[in-house]
């Protein structure tokens, strides 16, 4: 289940010196900042590794998972490697 970032909710770690947690914290380094819109976003959502360490890290709950539920009404479907 791949990881999204609200861009409403997302102020780049403001304030925090090392720069948005999410990026710091991304053991595959697919969390970048977006420099248009200084928004973070996960740039390759089929290589997330499902960590879920920026979910946990994100001090304004802007990093959400969508579950696959949220795919299979758009016309997709899920088959489980796993």
């Amino acid at each position: 289940m791949p990881t999204f970032v609200n861009p409403d909710a997302c102020n780049a770690c403001e304030g925090i010196h090392q720069g948005p947690l999410c990026v710091y914290i991304c053991p595959n380094d697919l969390m970048v900042l977006a420099q248009e819109s200084m928004k973070g976003f996960n740039r390759a959502h089929d290589m997330c590794s499902e960590s879920f360490a920026c979910l946990k890290l994100c001090p304004h709950d802007a990093i959400d998972v969508r579950g696959y539920a949220d795919f299979v009404p758009r016309g997709a479907s899920v088959k489980p490697r796993r």
